[in-house]
């Protein structure tokens, strides 16, 4: 849906460009008066530091959550190995307070995972959003200072660029100098 929402607005602002440049000139535009580039924002996600760092935050989450509910699942098997084991010598009251227990760590490690994967998705949305900003900053500021009319996402919109007007390394460059000079951004 964001794809689609940005080729929109890329293809508005080809039109916009094309008849502001059009309007009351014989003449067409100079080739060189619009000065378009790209970036790739996978790449900047995965290899500016603070994309690394997002990635390991995760990832350490997603290890500790999945040790958790390993953990519970564990102790889950043994209850449903008691309950198999010894049905026959208890009691129909002691088996089902066995059941019922093993009703209530079922509901609770499905409420943990439940939980888990929201954080996992609260962390990764906080992160991201926080790497879109760094993104769309370093984009003015290059935009600015090396006189692109427009900086597009690459997948998201450009079919094809020369790579030549391909300009993630230097926003990669960009970010982690930033994020080198202001400690906490990788969402620590």
């Amino acid at each position: 849906m964001r794809g689609i929402l940005a080729g929109i607005v890329a293809v508005a602002t080809f039109a916009v460009l094309a008849v502001t440049l059009s309007v009351g000139s014989t003449q067409p535009a100079p080739a060189t008066s619009v000065k378009i580039g790209f970036v790739e924002q996978q790449r900047i996600l995965t290899e500016t530091q603070i994309g690394k760092r997002a990635q390991q935050q995760l990832k350490d989450l997603q290890n500790e959550k999945q040790a958790e509910i390993d953990r519970r699942e564990q102790e889950l098997k043994q209850l449903s190995d008691k309950i198999a084991n010894e049905a026959l010598p208890l009691t129909n009251q002691a088996r089902e307070k066995l059941k019922r227990e093993q009703r209530k760590k079922k509901a609770d490690l499905d409420m943990f995972v439940s939980d888990a994967y929201d954080e996992a998705d609260a962390l990764n949305k906080k992160n991201s959003q926080k790497i879109q900003k760094l993104v769309e900053q370093t984009a003015a500021e290059m935009a600015k200072e090396l006189g692109y009319s427009i900086i597009l996402e690459r997948l998201g919109v450009v079919l094809y660029g020369n790579p030549r007007y391909d300009l993630t390394d230097e926003m990669i460059k960009r970010i982690d100098k930033i994020t080198q000079a202001k400690p906490g951004q990788g969402g620590k």
